[in-house]
């Protein structure tokens, strides 16, 4: 059991954490499902599953192919909701994959460098 499947069994407890979590960084160790996905972290660069949802051109995290690829799977995924007060436990999953294709990502940029 990975950090992402912690927060999902969180959440499934206590729903009503999703959206204060999103909302206020730091609060929880839960939160790693709403992470920015950015090698760099600069906000103009990075953007959470559901932010990228909303604007995939903007947050493409313009640095390669494979972060377009992420960037434009999250927007075509119907899975992610287009907004914080829809998200519910049964999403989690969803944001927990694109977690994990972006964790995956950020280790293959390491390994190449």
């Amino acid at each position: 059991m990975d950090k992402y499947d912690k927060a999902i069994e969180f959440f499934k407890q206590h729903p009503v954490e999703i959206e204060t979590s999103w909302r206020v960084p730091g609060l929880t160790p839960h939160e790693c499902l709403f992470e920015m996905l950015s090698d760099t972290m600069i906000s103009f660069e990075a953007g959470c599953p559901l932010m990228i949802k909303n604007s995939a051109e903007k947050f493409a995290i313009a640095n390669g192919k494979q972060e377009m690829q992420i960037s434009f799977g999250i927007k075509a995924d119907p899975g992610i909701p287009a907004r914080v007060d829809l998200i519910r436990p049964e999403h989690l999953e969803r944001f927990a994959y694109w977690q994990r294709q972006f964790d995956k990502h950020r280790e293959s940029v390491k390994v190449e460098e």
